[in-house]
Order: C-alpha cells, then sequence, then structure tokens
C-alpha cells in the first residue's frame, strides 16, 4: 500500500509569528515532525507543505519533499483539507494515487515516530479506514460549561454534570497531532472522522499542540525536563 505523509506548515501565524520556525530546544518546530516521519519508516512520501523559504531550506536539509503552497491556500482561513486536495490532485495527474495518507501538524512537535507508526498502523482499508491520535481530557469533560457573552454559564451536558468522574464514559479528545486515512473513503466521506474510526491514545505530555505563546512555553518546558530526565 502506498503511503504518504503531508506536514502543513504555512509561514504565517496571528498568535505566534513564524510559529512553525519556533525553536524548541534549539530545533526549528517544523524539524520535529519531519524527523517523527522519518523515523517511523512508515511513509513512501513525505511532502512538507509551506509558502516558506526558510522551510523550504529546512526540507531540503532534512532529504524530504517540499511542496511550494499556492498564495490562496497560504491565508489565515486555508484548510488542511484543501491543502491536501490540492496535493493530491497534482500526484493524481501524474498517474498515481496514494492509498494511505497521513498527516502530521508541525504545531505538535513531541508526537513521537512511535505514536505515527502507532496511528497509521490502525490503518486497514474497509476495516479501519480513518484513524487519530488522542489524548485525554484534563479536566473532567462532563463538567464543562458553556460560558454566554454576559458572563455567566450553564453546564454544556446538564444531564451529566452532577456524576462522578467513574459514572460517565471514557471521553478522549483529538490531540492535533497526527491523522491517518485510507484516501478512498476520505474522499468519499470528507471528513478526518469517518466510520470505522479507529484511536491511538497519547499521554497528555506528548499531546500539546502550540496555538498560544502560553502553549509555547509550556511546550519548551517539557521538552526541556524531557531532556534533563
Amino acid at each position: 500500500m502506498s503511503t504518504i505523509a503531508i506536514i502543513p506548515a504555512r509561514a504565517g501565524s496571528k498568535r505566534i509569528p513564524k510559529k512553525n520556525l519556533a525553536l524548541v530546544n534549539g530545533i526549528p518546530m517544523v524539524t520535529w515532525s519531519i524527523r517523527a516521519a522519518v523515523e517511523s519508516k512508515m511513509f513512501d512520501r513525505i511532502i512538507v507543505s509551506s509558502d516558506s523559504s526558510e522551510i523550504y531550506e529546512i526540507a531540503k536539509v532534512e532529504k524530504v519533499e517540499f511542496d511550494q503552497r499556492p498564495p490562496y491556500l497560504a491565508g489565515d482561513d486555508a484548510r488542511v483539507r484543501d491543502v491536501c486536495m490540492d496535493i493530491l490532485s497534482r500526484i493524481e495527474a501524474q498517474g498515481e494515487m496514494p492509498m494511505i495518507m497521513s498527516v502530521l501538524y508541525a504545531t505538535a512537535p513531541l508526537r513521537t515516530a512511535e505514536d505515527i507508526k502507532a496511528t497509521v498502523s490502525l490503518i486497514t482499508p474497509g476495516i479501519c479506514d480513518f484513524a487519530v491520535a488522542v489524548t485525554e481530557f484534563s479536566h473532567p469533560v462532563h463538567q464543562a460549561l458553556i460560558r454566554k457573552p454576559d458572563g455567566s454559564g450553564v453546564p454544556a451536558f446538564p444531564e451529566l454534570v452532577r456524576l462522578r468522574h467513574d459514572e460517565i464514559a471514557s471521553y478522549v479528545v483529538d490531540n492535533g497531532s497526527t491523522y491517518s486515512v485510507c484516501v478512498a473513503e476520505w474522499l468519499r466521506q470528507k471528513t478526518w472522522f469517518g466510520s470505522s474510526l479507529r484511536m491511538h491514545l497519547m499521554p497528555r505530555r506528548r499531546s500539546i499542540d502550540v496555538d498560544t505563546p502560553e502553549d509555547l512555553d509550556y511546550l519548551r518546558f517539557v521538552a526541556g525536563q524531557d531532556l534533563v530526565s
């Protein structure tokens, strides 16, 4: 089965300028995901999608493919799904089409090669067509509150909010790091969370997804602690 990995890493970011190039233990964040993908040995092709010349140079040094993202897919409104569709359409035009595609977000650099391997290995076309890395919620999800514009709040799950943690189902959340799909079913169902979905559970320590400066500070702290330990 032919497999590809797409690492989306556009240049722009409102909250953290050049976020995908932010250094973690002296290494650009995008490099962590590239190296984990290579180390996993799960892919025939590893493609970094970006509009950044700096990320192009990183991909060149790491000896993986670079796909120059068109301007219409480089803005804040660009969706990773559309980026993947663009890449797949050009691969198809060359007379090829992968059977399995994985998306590895550069903003989750502590995900390991073993996490990638475990997620991709869940895919068995026709039996499991969708796989995603997940983690446990850091707080009891059934006690979530909806915050209203006036500052008041109401339980999001009023039928569950009074229950003890051991009285509810086991809830996990997509950790924003690793997705793998059977391409034919992904194109048909148009979702990352299609039928026959399976999950690879990751610890919260490896599930940090950088979206804010506070996330980046915490990531650097955890990464530094891992080196010490």
